[in-house]
């Protein structure tokens, strides 16, 4: 067929197939991936086109028909959802298509339904290598609640609106915009520019015609929802805007700048009433009661205001919270205010006696927003530990908890018919079915960790993953995905030993920054800011030693460890383990360890070069302390490099003065010419013949980018790019062909070594934290922002 029949036939089969009564041949078109994929491919259809033709799958009397299959609706069904999820990039990536499948489908749950499994397996007959395939599922499934993501903003997303009518969203940003999106289809409406600096609210009228944004650079504007259009200015106002509100009769709106609150005409812009609060050194927000009689602010101080609108006359003050309040909302019969704070509550307030009501435990960290439903009975909450939660306003008691957002989340609003939750982090916005019958924690996805990955290892066997993140490791089965170990022991805190007075001082922000697996795969050493460094049976979990605790004054490390590498010991002058433990602190000293009894064996004391950083050249030029960190471990690796295959002789006058180490190790393994400020603590690789160094370039001449350079000249013989943000990882596939690299932009590429060319990339729901091959090559295993472990299946 020519190329107007083609088109009018990816157009209409799946409605004409319908409408006509064949329901097998609508069953049958759109499990038909080569049919799903010329669709999406073609430049007359979106994917919105695409989620269209399954909407009839939901008609109510679909049973009745004589060709009903639940089997298959319920299939239908699910692809619909998962094309939903993956909207905001197939529009983008359409070659994504068979990757966004898999990744979302290819869970025990799901691959139970026969139709999904013959789905898959026809996209999968469709992979072109070279490639990255999900081999489990890993990205965000149909029935976790989500609905659909927007992709748009460049930055956080700080407040989001609906119109009255539930058609459209408006979001602000800290990216300077104000963005309307449509809410069915997920598309970018109109972007409204004209804002210099951090936008901190947006408000629209009852009516649904008009938006009113503020932000830091002191002006307000006034925008026509219907074509984008500024239709009002104010500007060289006396101070940051903090908030914007609009009156329920859509007349007049209200700003809240320093302790200042202030009235506004909407259509002339003139102002009609100011007050002021000298007890309150700035007010952070600002909202109007659903009645319109009465302002309540919110600012420093912990305190929580409820002014007269036109009067100015501060009828309450609310006392008895003890942090600062984030964010407000007013129940719609105005009698009660919700608030949320940094002591990680939420509290109900009776609006005319300034009672406290009621007192919520539903977040593990601070809330950042609350909204309310329009039945007064319900509240939703947006917190920076990640999740959306949806609780009972008398009870506390916790309906529903949303989880998928990778970072806190900062916005919140409801549907007016109290159907959908919109919610805003980083620099998306998502769209929550409030209505859910599923489980939102999708069991599936038994490789969810919950905490953001912040590294990740593969043992010798290629059989087992280590992640950690935070104070927990895990172990993961490669094949399945299962865990199959959580291990927990280090505290919680940056701990540091005073020598001198005697003393262990915790500090805050404990975390694990280091893990190795011992070449036998037996053991996993782990290594953290407790100023600890343990060592675990990766069969049992058990811990077997802990080096460097901070209560053993005279040995280990008096501050938080960094850094360990595992070194074989080929010439046995330590001791007679097969391997030795080095690790690197924050106290500038590099210790070894015996790795079968835990014995300290020797320690270089680095002090002296904090002391002069000028005697060592180029390589000591730090702007902030933690230059040296990256130095210390860079240093670490090099070393390890470095001794291997010395004489007892070489490595004792090696130990015996530091400064001996450094010239060869410079010389023998880096370019002389390669900046270590540049290439960073784990962003240098060495490709197996040691020919290329293979670098991250984040921030000099081309930011987001990958440089490779001559191991024995120092020249850089390529710069790779196509990262749109941070590179956080990158690995070289055993045979030395290929870089993997993973960013902040939630790409994972495949390059080619030799010339530099991207191959392939795969696109995953958050940023990604961490990479690592298989020893065979076959397998990338990556995890991000969100806790997600992502098991690929590397195609050539």
């Amino acid at each position: 067929m020519d190329k107007k029949e083609r088109q009018l036939y990816l157009a209409t089969v799946p409605s004409s197939a319908f409408e006509s009564g064949n329901l097998k041949r609508y069953y049958g078109c759109l499990t038909c991936y080569p049919f799903i994929s010329d669709k999406l491919n073609h430049p007359s259809f979106d994917v919105q086109d695409v989620i269209n033709d399954y909407d009839y799958v939901h008609q109510s009397d679909l049973r009745n028909h004589p060709d009903y299959n639940a089997e298959r609706t319920e299939a239908l069904k699910l692809i619909q959802e998962t094309f939903r999820l993956s909207a905001h990039i197939l529009r983008e990536h359409p070659d994504q298509l068979i990757s966004q499948l898999l990744g979302r489908l290819s869970y025990p749950s799901l691959l139970e339904n026969s139709y999904i499994q013959s789905f898959l397996e026809q996209a999968k007959a469709k992979i072109v290598p070279p490639a990255l395939i999900p081999y489990l599922g890993s990205l965000q499934p149909p029935g976790t609640g989500l609905i659909r993501t927007f992709a748009g903003h460049s930055s956080g997303v700080v407040s989001v609106e609906i119109t009255p009518d539930g058609t459209k969203i408006v979001s602000g940003c800290h990216d300077l915009t104000v963005k309307i999106w449509d809410m069915k289809t997920g598309k970018e409406l109109h972007t409204l520019t004209g804002h210099s600096s951090l936008i901190q609210g947006v408000a629209i009228t009852p009516d649904g015609t008009k938006i009113v944004s503020g932000g830091y650079d002191k002006k307000v504007k006034i925008w026509d929802v219907q074509t984008g259009q500024e239709l009002l200015s104010l500007d060289e106002l006396p101070g940051f805007v903090n908030g914007v509100a609009i009156t329920p009769d859509g007349a007049m709106f209200v700003s809240c700048i320093d302790d200042i609150i202030t009235v506004w005409d909407i259509e002339t812009g003139q102002d009609l009433y100011t007050f002021s609060d000298d007890s309150c050194a700035r007010i952070d927000g600002v909202t109007i009661t659903p009645d319109g009689t009465k302002i309540v602010s919110y600012g420093t101080f912990d305190t929580i205001k409820v002014w007269d609108i036109r009067t100015g006359e501060i009828f309450l003050t609310l006392t008895g919270d003890s942090s600062r309040v984030r964010g407000i909302a007013i129940t719609p019969d105005s009698e009660k205010i919700v608030s949320a704070g940094d002591d990680c509550i939420i509290k109900v307030w009776d609006i005319r006696t300034g009672k406290k009501l009621a007192s919520h435990y539903v977040h593990l960290a601070l809330v950042k927003r609350v909204a309310i439903t329009s039945d007064g009975t319900k509240i939703v909450s947006a917190s920076e530990d990640n999740t959306i939660k949806v609780c009972d306003i008398t009870t506390g008691e916790i309906l529903l908890t949303f989880t998928g957002h990778y970072c806190s989340v900062d916005a919140v609003a409801i549907t007016p018919d109290d159907t959908k939750i919109v919610s805003g982090h980083d620099n998306t916005i998502n769209i929550w079915d409030i209505m859910t019958k599923h489980n939102v924690y999708f069991q599936g996805k038994s490789h969810y960790t919950n905490k953001s990955i912040y590294g990740l290892k593969i043992t010798p066997s290629g059989t087992k993953i280590v992640t950690f993140g935070g104070l927990i490791m895990q172990v993961w089965d490669i094949e399945t995905g299962q865990e199959l170990l959580t291990l927990t022991g280090h505290s919680g805190s940056n701990t540091w030993v005073d020598l001198h007075a005697n003393k262990i001082y915790p500090g805050n922000n404990g975390y694990i920054n280091s893990v190795e697996i011992t070449p036998d795969g037996t053991k996993i050493i782990s290594a953290s800011n407790d100023a600890t460094v343990k060592i675990w049976d990766i069969t049992t979990g058990q811990e077997l030693l802990t080096l460097a605790h901070p209560l053993r004054l005279q040995n280990g490390h008096h501050n938080y460890v960094k850094e360990v590498v595992i070194i074989p010991n080929e010439t046995k002058i330590f001791s007679s383990s097969d391997d030795l433990l080095m690790s690197s602190s924050g106290d500038l000293k590099l210790r070894f360890w015996d790795i079968t009894t835990g014995q300290e064996l020797h320690v270089i004391d680095d002090s002296i070069k904090w002391d002069d950083p000028g005697e060592w050249g180029d390589i000591i030029e730090w702007e902030d302390p933690r230059e040296y960190e990256e130095e210390l471990v860079q240093r670490l690796n090099l070393i390890n490099d470095f001794i291997k295959g010395k004489s007892v002789q070489e490595l004792n006058d090696l130990c015996n003065d530091p400064r001996e180490w450094y010239e060869p190790i410079e010389r023998k393994k880096r370019p002389v010419q390669i900046n270590l400020k540049d290439i960073g603590v784990k962003n240098r690789k060495m490709t197996p013949d040691e020919k290329k160094v293979v670098s991250i370039n984040n921030y000099s001449d081309y930011p987001n980018s990958i440089k490779i350079w001559d191991n024995e000249t120092a020249k850089i013989l390529l710069t790779l790019t196509g990262h749109s943000s941070i590179v956080k990882e990158i690995a070289i596939t055993p045979d030395g062909t290929k870089i993997i690299s993973g960013s902040r932009d939630s790409s994972i590429k495949i390059w080619n070594l030799s010339t530099g060319k991207c191959l392939h990339t795969f696109i995953d729901d958050s940023p990604i934290t961490a990479i690592a091959i298989s020893p065979d090559g076959k397998k990338i295993i990556a995890g991000d922002e969100a806790g997600s472990l992502h098991f690929l299946e590397l195609v050539v």
